[in-house]
């Protein structure tokens, strides 16, 4: 995914209220404050009336004025850095001197239906009441504004809400937007279910090569299509053609890989089974270590293994594929040695 660096001098502005934007003439604002968006306020360093020369607010036709798009104005006043992340990139979020803003780097997941939790990832984020989330539709005609149901400083929990379409997902701190992406609304489906931003694993899509007969490096796969949580692992045998694959865009409902990771929370220590139904191949890892393997192109297929845990969190990892168009499944199942198996239940998981 591509993300979009902030204007320097048009700013789009996203408010609780309205959508609209807010022309902000940084030729007027001190020169005095590397890094400050905008004016400082008053009894901050380089604060000035209109009319007092500078250091302060140099009004149109005063020396040392500069007008947007002239020589030495994109020297004077910082452009919005681009911040890498893992899954190709939000850019945008200089800081302020004067109220944290925050810089966001990345989000989870970024396909879902309304009602799921987006968890955003980044740094300098105040909980000072500031941040709203805004979904603007493809078409401009809708813009569905969420509050934060949680702030840390590298951390923004938001649900998406009612009314929100694919489009544009944009951050606003103090009105200036720090970041935004493209996100992908859907209906419910197997691979699209409402999940709390705390809660569920991460699902990751790629599409493979026609002819695929077997699970693929996911190490040389790149960066992923798309992302989606989902509460369990728990897709019965169904026929195409809605899938996650249909949600993300041209419909592709053969060859594509997935990888599902997140917490896993065992309340007792003992010596479990694990169960994988699978169609096509996949398989299983806890900890780092391949419990369960079921590659290969196949019908619904149901294999097992055994492992050791302790009580307390454990990495999940469950990788996927699906060969050519045919009925899809994939459930994880878990017992003590000796128990009946029964579905590693949504309560069970967490995603970070």
């Amino acid at each position: 995914m591509k993300f979009v660096k902030a204007l320097p001098a048009l700013l789009c502005v996203v408010t609780l209220a309205t959508v609209g934007c807010r022309i902000e003439d940084r030729g007027t604002a001190p020169r005095q404050q590397p890094g400050y968006y905008g004016q400082p306020q008053p009894g901050q360093p380089g604060y000035g009336q209109p009319g007092q020369p500078a250091p302060g607010y140099l009004q149109p036709g005063q020396p040392g004025y500069v007008q947007p798009g002239q020589p030495g104005y994109p020297a004077t006043y910082p452009q919005p850095s681009q911040a890498p992340a893992a899954s190709g990139g939000w850019t945008g979020g200089a800081t302020s001197t004067a109220r944290p803003q925050g810089v966001v780097k990345d989000l989870s997941p970024t396909t879902g239906p309304v009602g799921t939790g987006v968890v955003i990832m980044g740094d300098n984020f105040a909980n000072d009441g500031s941040l709203t989330v805004t979904f603007i539709s493809d078409d401009n005609t809708v813009a569905s504004v969420a509050r934060p149901i949680a702030v840390t400083q590298k951390r923004i929990d938001v649900i998406v809400p009612p009314g929100a379409r694919t489009g544009r997902m944009v951050v606003t701190a103090w009105q200036q937007p720090v970041g935004e992406a493209r996100f992908i609304v859907t209906g419910e489906d197997a691979f699209t279910r409402p999940v709390a931003p705390d809660r569920g694993l991460v699902g990751q899509l790629w599409p493979l090569q026609p002819g695929v007969q077997k699970l693929p490096d996911f190490a040389t796969l790149g960066i992923p299509l798309t992302t989606v949580v989902v509460p369990a692992l728990d897709i019965a045998s169904r026929e195409p053609p809605v899938t996650i694959a249909s949600m993300a865009g041209p419909p592709l409902l053969e060859n594509y890989a997935m990888r599902f990771s997140g917490t896993l929370n065992v309340a007792s220590a003992g010596r479990y089974t694990f169960a994988l139904a699978a169609d096509d191949g996949a398989r299983v890892a806890i900890d780092g270590k391949w419990v369960v393997t079921n590659d290969g192109v196949h019908a619904v297929t149901t294999m097992q293994g055994d492992t050791d845990l302790a009580a307390g969190p454990h990495r999940v990892v469950v990788e996927y594929f699906q060969g050519a168009k045919s009925p899809i499944a994939l459930q994880l199942l878990w017992a003590p040695v000796g128990g009946a198996l029964t579905l590693v239940g949504p309560e069970l998981f967490s995603r970070l």
